[in-house]
Formats: C-alpha cells, sequence, structure tokens
C-alpha cells in the first residue's frame, strides 16, 4: 500500500477533480464522497471496496429495499428537540470525574433536558445513552420514501456522469460507486431512524464519513452543529477546501455549523471553501480540559518526554519510541518516556511491546492528558492538537520531520512556531537544553474563553 502524504493525495486527488462540477448532480455535489473514493484508490486500499447495485435501474434497487423490510418492522424513534451524537471520547475534570471529553462540559452548561443522546462509536463512554448502534441499525432494512429516490436517483446521475467523463480509470469507478453506496446506506438507515423522530438540531463531532447523516437531516429540515474535535489545518484533507469547491459547498454536506475553540481555527478554516463566517461559531474552549488546565500551571516539572500517539499508527510510533528510548537509556537514564494512546486506537495491545523498558509508561483513553503535558519537560508528535493543549504550560514541542504520511502537517507545525523540528535520530534532550521554544501564539487565540451564547440561541435555548 503506497504511503502518501496528504499533500500527495490533494493533488491526485485534484488531478481526477480538476472541476468539482464533474461530482454535481442534479441536486446535490458529490466531491467529498468522490474524495474519500479517490483516497482509498491512490492509496490502494482495496479491502475498502463493497459490493453494491448502483449499476442497476433505481426501480430494482428500490424493489430491494422492500424486499429488505418483510417480516420486518420497526417503531418510529420519538427523541427531544436535540440529538447528540455521543462519540465516545473521555477524560478527567479538575475533580477527577469522568466525563465525555468534549459533550461532558457542554452538557454541564446547556442542561440535560431537551436532549436526546445516541452512540456514535464503538467505543464506550461516560454520558448515559437513550440509544445504541444497534437501535440505529434495525433501520436499514426499511423501503425508501420518495425523497430518499430522489437521493437514489441523484447518485445514479452522478455515477453516469463520472463514468461517461473520462476522468477515471475502472478502478476508480469502482471506488466512486463502492463510496456512493456506502454513503447511501448511512443516509437511508439515519433517515429512517431521524424521521418523525421530532429532532430539530443534531450535534456530533466530525462531518467526514458522516455524509449520510448530514444529508438526512438536511432533508429533513434538522439543523447540524460540528464540534471541533482535535486539529484544524491548511493541510487536511477534510476542512480548508480549495475555493474552488465554493460554488458547491452548500450541497456538498457540511454541517451548517462549526463550533470551534478560538480565533485561530475560524481563521485557519476562512482561508478556503465549504464555510461562510456566519456558519463558524467561536465557542471557546468547552473541552473538559477548559477548567482542569489552570490548576496544572505550578505542577513541578519532571524529566518526562510525552509523546501522544496518533490513530491507527502504532508501526511508526512504536518503531519511533523504541529509537528514543535507546537514546534515552545510554544518554539520560534520569529521563522517562510516557505514551499516551489516542481514543479510538484500534491496535492498543501492539504498544505493550515498549513497557519492556523501564524507562517507558502507558497511558489511556481515561487519563488525564492536561496532568500528563503539565509534569513533561518535551512533548513530542508528527502533528497533533496537543501541541496547541501544551500552549501555556512549559512544554517544548518537538515535530518529527520526514516521518509517517503526516510530514507535510509536521512542517507546518515546525513553520508557525507550534514546534521544534526533530529528526528520527535525534536526541531531542540535547536539544531541549540548547533551545527554548517560544510559540508564536496565545493560548486565548486557540482556546478563548467559554461563551456559549450564540450556541444557546441556535439551539432555541435562552
Amino acid at each position: 500500500m503506497p504511503l502518501l502524504t496528504f499533500s500527495q493525495l490533494r493533488e491526485g486527488i485534484d488531478q481526477r477533480m480538476d472541476d468539482p462540477a464533474i461530482t454535481q448532480g442534479k441536486t446535490h455535489c458529490f466531491y467529498k464522497i468522490f474524495q474519500h473514493a479517490l483516497t482509498y484508490s491512490l492509496t490502494e486500499s482495496h479491502q475498502k471496496l463493497l459490493k453494491n447495485r448502483l449499476h442497476w435501474p433505481v426501480f430494482a434497487q428500490r424493489a430491494i429495499y422492500r424486499l429488505k423490510s418483510f417480516n420486518h418492522s420497526v417503531s418510529p424513534s420519538k427523541m427531544k428537540s436535540i440529538l447528540l451524537m455521543d462519540d465516545g471520547r473521555i477524560g478527567t475534570d479538575e475533580n477527577g470525574t469522568v466525563k465525555s471529553y468534549y459533550f461532558g462540559p457542554l452538557l454541564d452548561e446547556l442542561g440535560r433536558d431537551g436532549i436526546s443522546i445516541a452512540r456514535d462509536h464503538n467505543h464506550d463512554s461516560a454520558l448515559p445513552r437513550e440509544y445504541e448502534l444497534s437501535d440505529i441499525e434495525l433501520f436499514r432494512r426499511t423501503p425508501i420514501d420518495p425523497t430518499e429516490g430522489k437521493m437514489l436517483e441523484d447518485i445514479s446521475f452522478v455515477l453516469s456522469k463520472a463514468k461517461k467523463s473520462g476522468k477515471f480509470n475502472d478502478v476508480e469507478i469502482d471506488h466512486i460507486s463502492s463510496a456512493l453506496h456506502s454513503f447511501f446506506e448511512q443516509y437511508h438507515m439515519f433517515y429512517q431512524w431521524l424521521k418523525n423522530s421530532g429532532v430539530k438540531h443534531l450535534l456530533m463531532t466530525n462531518h467526514y464519513h458522516r455524509e449520510g447523516i448530514i444529508a438526512a437531516a438536511k432533508d429533513l429540515g434538522i439543523i447540524s452543529f460540528e464540534f471541533q474535535h482535535g486539529l484544524i489545518a491548511a493541510q487536511d484533507l477534510y476542512y480548508v477546501y480549495d475555493n474552488k469547491l465554493a460554488p458547491f459547498a452548500d450541497k456538498a454536506f457540511f454541517c451548517d455549523h462549526l463550533v470551534v475553540f478560538g480565533d485561530y481555527w475560524k481563521n485557519v478554516l476562512l482561508k478556503g471553501a465549504g464555510y461562510a463566517p456566519e456558519q463558524l461559531i467561536v465557542a471557546g474552549d468547552y473541552s473538559i480540559q477548559r477548567k482542569a488546565w489552570k490548576k496544572h500551571l505550578s505542577v513541578e516539572k519532571e524529566n518526562a518526554i510525552f509523546i501522544g500517539a496518533q490513530k491507527n499508527m502504532p508501526e511508526h510510533y512504536i518503531r519511533y519510541t523504541k529509537q528514543l528510548l535507546s537514546i534515552i537509556e545510554e544518554k539520560h537514564p534520569e529521563w522517562e518516556v510516557w505514551v499516551k494512546l489516542h481514543p479510538y486506537e484500534k491496535e492498543p495491545k501492539m504498544y505493550n511491546e515498549l513497557l519492556r523498558s523501564k524507562y517507558c509508561k502507558l497511558y489511556g483513553n481515561g487519563d488525564d492528558l492536561m496532568a500528563l503535558l503539565s509534569k513533561s519537560k518535551i512533548q513530542i508528535s508528527v502533528y497533533s492538537t496537543t501541541f496547541f493543549d501544551a500552549l501555556g504550560l512549559g512544554v517544548v514541542n518537538f515535530s518529527l520531520q520526514n516521518y509517517t504520511t503526516g510530514s507535510d502537517y509536521a512542517k507546518a507545525m515546525a513553520e508557525e512556531g507550534m514546534a521544534v523540528p526533530l529528526l528520527f535520530d535525534e536526541d531531542p534532550v540535547e536539544k531541549f537544553e540548547l533551545h527554548q521554544q517560544e510559540n508564536l501564539l496565545n493560548r486565548e487565540d486557540v482556546y478563548g474563553p467559554i461563551d456559549l451564547s450564540k450556541l444557546k440561541a441556535l439551539l432555541d435555548l435562552n
């Protein structure tokens, strides 16, 4: 499988979709769906291919859904006016209480009245939920209604358009067909679940690969809100889009509003297409770290190097950490390496081999990120929101350059002054002792004071 940087992926996608009009259906723009498909094709992730019937006439596809519904009935879900999709991320607040990392503090501010909660991920959470994934899955086996039929017709139209364009080879067409199928299956399931539910507002954390639920919400007149849950960067595939998408953005399955932590992130987003200024809500730091951060300001530092491992990259992080531990063992035995796994890491047990070294400690989803950062003198990653989390805590950030597919991000982290560039085999302790980092950003620009007034007004909670 080719390891491509985000810049290489963007270049490959842009070559095939130099004009987003190729992804415009009669009603909707499927640019993001095509983007997913081409990412899989370019990285040769052919295990993502799904059998589908999009080459069938639409009436035949509709008949299959009717057949699936025989001897299968579901009751309409009656929910409160606000539906929160729980992403499963957890953390510890300033009192040591385990909460949802982003939605726990928000619910403290907004209250639970008028809010239903559904599981949005296989990971468990600290939030009590009314709906599980199994409850939502039941709605896959239901007949499609006229609105869904129009969506299916639009999908068939844009797929036919792509085939006739000559822009895509056979493998790419297979991936596009597969991605459109996956999109419609998600759309159908959520449309049927949310139909007649009473939901007026939908809260969730990420828009990419969630186009189905966003499309269902739009067709049902439900206002959707995405809440920032991590890094937003110009190098990303899914946030700062080229301005050529601007004429199609309102039809391209973005949430109606995007809630961010501070002005810094809003300004990053406004550099590209996807969001108009009025769609962006600066709510301040609504994460669990908001109050916990201040109590860590006076914590005594330890000779610790913090590594925040990134999702589904165990081979890369284990390889680097082993290299780092060899340096620590030989040159700096008074130091330790603390590795915190990503909340959505699929292979956490792989990291256990690092515990063979007495200089390494592992931390998981429920461990307090801010407590670990505040005690650390050094943080090492490729690119991560934790670089921003460390602002004001006296941590020197190091970004591994020319390593993994995130090398574009890493370069940007160094250029923006968020991290000191570090090569794979360099000694970060020696570099730390020679170089004290000066951040170019104030913490208040990145994580502003909490202000939910605009959000509450849009949610009819004032």
